[in-house]
């Protein structure tokens, strides 16, 4: 857990850099930690394909279980996400860009994809990558309930947006300011970090308490 610690960390060293030195908008950092969770949902896709069946026991049909899962999971995490880019774009975006508001998903994608070249997209994505190959592959994978795995990244991602949204407030009725958005990026930061620590101690519990 320390090593995906120290790379959650450090991915979010990223958006300050670029609050800080880079000139980043209030929506340039939104837009990055949105696109966050659709890398956080894309991670889950593939530990719902790869968890083992309960019994150890493969079989084709698991195959078609895990797929259905996944689709289920994309559906509601889906509808989710977009609800919360359709409120950022309204709220910090630029709301003439948004020719329908269907579109509000790509447009945040693509700010953060745009932003510094992607680097902090890049680095989110590859701290997650880091996670999933230190923490569910090796430990996690069989130990964990279908229920509780399909919770957590709810958990995590409504925790990290509350923050970010009443942050995201408070900049919007001050108005833009590098030094609060930095804060608002640390704070950020400390309450990923508690969630991830607190979600891999869990997942630790509960593979000692399988095994």
């Amino acid at each position: 857990m320390r090593v995906s610690l120290a790379a959650l960390v450090a991915a979010n060293l990223v958006p300050l850099a670029g609050v800080l030195w880079l000139d980043w908008s209030v929506f340039e950092v939104f837009a990055l930690f949105w696109s966050e969770s659709v890398v956080v949902g894309g991670y889950m896709v593939l530990q719902l394909l790869l968890r083992p069946p309960e019994d150890r026991r493969w079989r084709p049909r698991d195959a078609l279980s895990g797929l259905f899962l996944a689709g289920i999971f994309c559906l509601h995490y889906g509808m989710f996400l977009f609800v919360h880019a359709l409120m950022l774009c309204h709220l910090f975006g630029e709301r003439a860009l948004l020719a329908d508001d269907r579109a509000a998903p790509l447009l945040l994608l693509d700010t953060a994809a745009a932003s510094s070249g992607g680097l902090g997209l890049w680095a989110l994505i590859a701290s997650h990558g880091v996670s999933f190959v230190t923490n569910f592959l090796p430990h996690e994978r069989g130990s964990l309930a279908t229920g509780r795995l399909m919770a957590r990244p709810y958990l995590r991602i409504v925790a990290m947006h509350l923050t970010l949204l009443a942050g995201g407030m408070l900049l919007f009725l001050t108005g833009p300011s590098a030094a609060l958005l930095g804060l608002l990026v640390l704070a950020k930061v400390a309450v990923d970090a508690a969630a991830h620590r607190r979600e891999h101690r869990r997942a630790a519990a509960a593979t000692t308490s399988a095994a």
